[in-house]
């Protein structure tokens, strides 16, 4: 039956850089003991040329070639992000080389890592590791759920690029309906959870919300409920232990109607039934019910649709969350309608925020101000977009914003962070309204510690270490 999955293990496969040399660690680590210890001293209102420049001077002859190339390479714009994210190819056995400043960027990204920070918007299934799915493929066959026929229909790993290889996302959904999969059971779910927060939580996030469907468990959503808070809690108390921090696991989930992801929604009870039998278990859990959080909504149909029609059918689920005190956000605004709808998706941004009685929104990203150069009608739109961030302050609504998934939107070979809208917003003064998310990690396998030192590099002369951190720190909660 393995055999059968011989794609999908070589997709699987980990990418890891295992191979890295040992004596080029101790210099990440040391550097990046460096690089804390200046910020501690001078304050982290410096921004990353800064403190390269002060740097140098504390920095080991061995070092201070790496730190100069990085500032170097900032100065003159040829920071090539994917190429410090991905690494690059060469000739030898060990299949990775490494660019001359990226010892300097992975130590950007321990000081970024020693952060308590905050994951508001993060998708559980895309969150869990390529192994994690490949062993659950496999336990799906030999319990005879599925061959690999019927897994190839639903969408073989095997023949998908990720989006920063070139592809188009036209089998974005199969790709997911795949990862699906691997959750069949209560005993996988919980392994899944356990993955997952794994990886959220030895990056530093200690306050994270992880959003999971609402419909289509094989099994009762109580025992889902269940399973997601024993699963949290038993990892929180492991990570805390291991790791000597304090760890919070918030669960948000997404409702929708009508057919998405590839699927159309489970027979049975709807999205309202369901919500209110989470309200119903939140109060029954007593303390561990806090972490039944939210509900999120994430479908095509209010992307770029400016009248009532489309997000009628969503104010009765999201009005029963705000009575109950949960947190409510959706995903609106990704500026997909470029050219042809920007302005009706504007007001869908607004419509929908008002209507779904919203805290937050997830990517907004029709709200960055290039797109008032794009617009067929450039100053309709930027009065427009005014009005919108007016509203978004008046209610208390924060921006998930993603960099990484959103760079995707400029170019989708090449994380291009200087292209995304974070750096214009915060020169708008809008800080207090944008919190910094991972998104999707298997589309593009970052952590939230690798877009801090992305967003660092991407404006080195403006942005500073305490604006960003800012925006990957916790706010907390209740919401209006």
């Amino acid at each position: 039956m393995i055999t059968g999955l011989r794609e999908i293990r070589a997709y699987c496969g980990r990418k890891t850089l295992a191979g890295f040399p040992v004596e080029q660690k101790a210099s990440i680590h040391k550097l990046a003991g460096i690089f804390r210890a200046t910020l501690a001293t001078d304050g982290l209102d410096l921004n990353l040329s800064q403190l390269l420049t002060r740097t140098l001077t504390a920095a080991p002859a061995e070092l201070s070639t790496q730190v100069e190339s990085l500032q170097t390479a900032c100065r003159t714009g040829q920071v090539e992000l994917a190429a410090l994210f991905m690494g690059e190819k060469r000739d030898d056995d060990s299949g990775l080389r490494f660019p001359l400043y990226n010892l300097a960027y992975r130590a950007l990204v321990e000081v970024g890592r020693s952060w308590d920070k905050w994951e508001p918007h993060a998708h559980f299934i895309a969150s869990t590791s390529p192994d994690f799915v490949y062993r659950s493929i496999v336990q799906r066959i030999a319990a005879g759920r599925a061959t690999p026929v019927e897994l190839k229909q639903a969408g073989n790993l095997a023949e998908f690029l990720p989006l920063i290889e070139g592809g188009e996302g036209k089998d974005f959904f199969r790709k997911y309906s795949l990862r699906s999969l691997s959750v069949f059971s209560p005993e996988r779910l919980s392994a899944g959870i356990k993955n997952a927060l794994w990886q959220y939580f030895l990056d530093g996030v200690t306050d994270l919300e992880l959003r999971l469907p609402l419909l289509h468990w094989d099994f009762p959503l109580a025992t889902a409920v269940d399973v997601l808070l024993k699963a949290a809690r038993e990892t929180e108390s492991a990570a805390g232990r291991y790791l000597k921090r304090n760890f919070k696991t918030r669960f948000i989930f997404n409702v929708y109607r009508g057919e998405f992801y590839g699927k159309k929604e489970a027979a049975g009870p709807g999205p309202e039934a369901a919500v209110a039998e989470l309200i119903r278990l939140r109060t029954s859990r007593g303390r561990e019910g806090d972490g039944i959080f939210g509900v999120d909504l994430a479908t095509p149909a209010i992307f770029s649709n400016p009248d009532d029609v489309a997000v009628a059918p969503y104010e009765e689920v999201f009005g029963l969350a705000q009575k109950a005190g949960m947190l409510r956000t959706a995903h609106l605004g990704q500026g997909w309608e470029l050219g042809v709808g920007e302005m009706a998706e504007l007001n869908s941004l607004s419509l929908a925020a008002q209507k779904l009685f919203l805290n937050r929104v997830g990517h907004a990203s029709i709200l960055d101000p290039a797109y008032i150069g794009w617009a067929s009608s450039p100053s309709a739109f930027s009065e427009r977009r005014e009005q919108v961030f007016g509203e978004f302050r008046q209610r208390g609504i924060m921006i998930e914003t993603c960099p990484a998934t959103n760079s995707l939107q400029y170019d989708p070979t090449i994380l291009r962070f200087t292209l995304h809208p974070f750096n214009s917003w915060i020169n708008e003064g809008l800080a207090d309204l944008v919190a910094l998310a991972v998104d999707d990690p298997w589309i593009i396998p970052v952590t939230l510690s690798h877009i801090v030192a992305k967003l660092l590099i991407s404006n080195p002369e403006e942005l500073t270490f305490a604006t960003v951190k800012q925006a990957a720190s916790f706010r907390g909660w209740p919401y209006p």
